[in-house]
């Protein structure tokens, strides 16, 4: 579940890909992937993946009716992580441990990190309690075949 942290500009365009019947999709104003409910509340839909070059859809049935292309390799897997990581982040905001916008980057960063994912700004501080949260929540996903 996307995070939304500008409902003023949250769900207008909704941009991203279609893989087999499912979408998965970014909006600007949310930090995350949109859950399945949320994409709903697009406005716009622009699949990144469709065949022909990219194209933009008003319903989220439409959506996922396109018929696509290719994806790059790696981008499967780079989701899943980023599924996770938004998820626990939602479950660590539940538990009180996320108090600004910092919290969240930082959160995000040292989640995927822990993933092995490059590019990691790690420029955040977090809470030996965060980083023991993201751990255990990872180990979690980790025995029930995430990855």
């Amino acid at each position: 579940m996307g995070l939304v942290t500008d409902a003023n500009k949250a769900f207008r365009l909704c941009h991203g890909y279609k893989i087999d019947d499912e979408l998965i999709l970014w909006s600007e104003g949310v930090i995350g992937t949109l859950s399945d409910d949320q994409e709903y509340k697009c406005q716009t839909i622009l699949i990144e993946n469709a065949s022909g070059g990219p194209r933009s859809f008003s319903s989220v049935r439409d959506a996922k009716r396109v018929k696509t292309s290719g994806i790059p390799e790696g981008y499967v897997k780079r989701m899943v992580a980023f599924r996770v990581c938004a998820s626990l982040l939602d479950k660590a905001e539940d538990a009180g441990l996320i108090d600004t916008r910092k919290d969240v980057y930082g959160f995000m960063d040292y989640c995927m990190d822990q993933l092995g994912y490059d590019g990691v700004k790690k420029e955040y501080k977090l809470s030996e309690d965060v980083k023991e949260f993201i751990e255990k929540g990872l180990e979690k996903e980790a025995k029930s075949g995430v990855f």
